[in-house]
């Protein structure tokens, strides 16, 4: 089961079943394998591709609340995810590009 973006402010969920593969070759450290579908899942992912969007995404619950009080947004806009997950989201995102200072201001009176 995973997780998807909330429809009129219920939670929804992706019901699908996918193959198990077994991997034959003794030298691979996998043994099994699950089926990928494009578009939908990632290993080990429990949340689709929409709903991790929503989540993660500048200017969006993670990154504009992040912890407790993005839980807690998230819960009323029918998504159910931890404090934990949403600080994982923020801390996974890359850092912004950095550009060269042009001018750099001194206070004197902060020694």
């Amino acid at each position: 089961m995973m997780a998807d973006a909330a429809i009129a402010g219920r939670p929804s969920y992706v019901v699908l079943q996918v193959r198990r593969l077994l991997c034959s070759n003794t030298g691979c450290d996998r043994r099994t394998f699950a089926e990928q579908i494009d578009g939908l899942t990632k290993a080990s992912a429990r949340t689709a591709p929409l709903l991790r969007d929503i989540l993660e995404k500048e200017d969006h619950i993670a990154l504009a609340l992040a912890g407790r009080a993005g839980s807690r947004l998230a819960s009323v806009l029918g998504v159910s995810v931890g404090r934990s997950t949403l600080l994982r989201l923020v801390r996974a995102l890359p850092d912004p590009p950095t550009c060269v200072v042009t001018v750099l201001g001194i206070d004197d009176v902060a020694l």
